[in-house]
């Protein structure tokens, strides 16, 4: 669909519980089921002036001027097919949710916030039930169809990690009334923060390292990747996702502000409220915690107390319903431990309307100022043609659109190669000689481990610098150095 209404709307999202368990029971009857539910639910849409801007598999998406009308649209949908007598193995339970904001059109979808909102609060509901956000409550309180009512479900934490949303539940005599608790966050225990932005695009990666958690097997998952990839922001949307599935909750361990690896015990006993008692270690009291939960903890920035790790090994094996996920720059080399390498976000074909849009924001991306730190002259992306007929980096005290410069006063021109160079200098000393991590040091008082991680961290941004190079200027000759020059594998 094209050229679709712009403004605020009260948006429809819909699915259907248990789905794949329907499918897996009776493939042909679940395709005619379906056939009949999108007749169903469009009728009822478009008997109310709403509009279906979009459906994928068994979920609906549709928009309406007016929150009232969502509201009667929802209920005519339920009773329409509670009504309705199906011939797969169990009827369809359908859940639904409501939420009012405005959304930006693009390409004849809608996107924005409010819909990943929507989404949210329809993923905490089950099969039969609608519920309302307090911006679609707030519309609709006073001018409810007759007999219908709200009930109020308090406010919850959505698995999109961001501020609590009220919830309310939308009632009526004709429809069932009494649900299990809602899948939001408040469900389990849990200290996962707050996060102030939401994560977007990396919806794969969060299903791959949620898939590869549920596995028996994978009891030890460390996210690497060099610093400002994502990890955290990843392993806890990860850990949202999965906390339906840990009886007894999900924790997160901050261990950024952490340096000696001695102190990581009492850094988990405090995230899990374990105090020492007398007569045994602490580390005794977290294993015997830990022996009889179904808990995943999430270990963020392990790079610092990588030496702790057989704590983290010791844990696991005399803890059978423990899960640790962990985000670090190197992996920690302990039994059992996978591995998931996280990769900076890919970005769209130079040619395409995203590339278009966001090549001006990429010119001032940070990536390429931490990067000029590891070269000779600070610079600002500035595109330029040199006589020579390539597109250099030309180094400028002036930050455009509010990005902060990186000040030259010889203002020298930054080529790819430059570039290049730069990389060729991170490599360091490494002594293999040394019998453990802290024991060798270099000329700055840097041990091996240190070393080791610093460069990771400056080779990995000096590869994203050349990645958006290549993007923001497909014509650079400096993209990619040749195999025989890279330091990092």
């Amino acid at each position: 669909m094209s050229g679709l209404p712009t403004g605020t709307f009260t948006f429809l999202f819909t699915d259907v519980e248990g789905s794949t368990r329907l499918w897996e029971r009776g493939p042909e009857a679940m395709s005619q089921a379906l056939v009949r539910h999108d007749e169903l639910l469009r009728e009822a849409v478009e008997a109310h002036r709403g509009f279906v801007f979009k459906t994928m598999g068994d979920a609906f998406y549709a928009a309406f001027s007016t929150a009232a009308e969502a509201v009667e649209a929802s209920l005519d949908a339920q009773k329409r097919l509670l009504s309705e007598e199906w011939e797969v193995t169990a009827p369809l339970r359908v859940r639904m949710a409501l939420h009012t904001g405005t959304a930006e059109e693009r390409d004849g979808e809608y996107f924005g916030p409010t819909l990943n909102r929507a989404a949210r609060l329809l993923s905490s509901g089950h099969g039969g039930q609608v519920l309302l956000s307090l911006s679609t409550q707030e519309l609709v309180r006073e001018n409810l169809p007759l007999g219908a009512e709200l009930r109020d479900l308090g406010v919850r934490r959505l698995k999109d990690l961001s501020g609590p949303e009220h919830v309310f539940q939308l009632t009526d005599p004709e429809l069932p009334s009494s649900f299990p608790p809602l899948k939001t966050l408040d469900v389990r225990l849990n200290n996962l923060p707050i996060q102030p932005t939401l994560l977007l695009g990396r919806e794969r990666e969060v299903g791959e390292i949620a898939d590869l958690l549920r596995r028996e097997d994978v009891r030890l998952l460390t996210l690497t990747g060099t610093g400002g990839t994502g990890k955290t922001r990843l392993a806890l949307q990860s850990a949202a996702e999965l906390i339906d599935e840990f009886d007894d909750g999900v924790f997160f361990v901050a261990l950024a502000p952490v340096s000696d690896p001695e102190l990581v015990a009492s850094t988990l006993a405090g995230a899990l409220s374990v105090s020492e008692s007398a007569g045994r270690t602490l580390e005794e009291d977290l294993r015997s915690y830990l022996s009889d939960k179904e808990l995943l903890l999430v270990l963020d920035n392990f790079e610092q107390v990588v030496d702790a790790a057989p704590l983290v090994g010791e844990a696991l094996s005399g803890c059978p319903g423990l899960k640790v996920l962990v985000t670090s720059r190197i992996s920690l080399l302990i039994y059992g431990e996978h591995e998931y390498a996280v990769r900076p976000l890919e970005l769209p074909d130079p040619g395409s309307p995203a590339a278009a849009r966001g090549t001006e924001a990429l010119r001032g991306d940070q990536t390429l100022h931490r990067a000029c730190s590891c070269c000779k002259h600070p610079f600002l992306l500035d595109k330029a043609k040199c006589p020579g007929g390539r597109r250099d980096l030309r180094a400028s005290g002036r930050a455009a659109s509010g990005n902060r410069a990186c000040r030259s006063e010889d203002k020298a021109a930054l080529a790819p190669g430059d570039l290049l160079q730069a990389w060729q200098s991170t490599e360091v000393p490494y002594w293999g000689s040394a019998r453990s991590p802290g024991e060798a040091k270099d000329p700055e008082g840097r041990n091996r481990m240190e070393l080791h991680v610093a460069r990771q961290e400056r080779a990995g941004t000096l590869r994203e610098a050349f990645r958006l190079l290549r993007w923001v200027y497909p014509g650079s000759r400096g993209g990619r150095p040749r195999r025989r020059e890279r330091l990092v594998h």
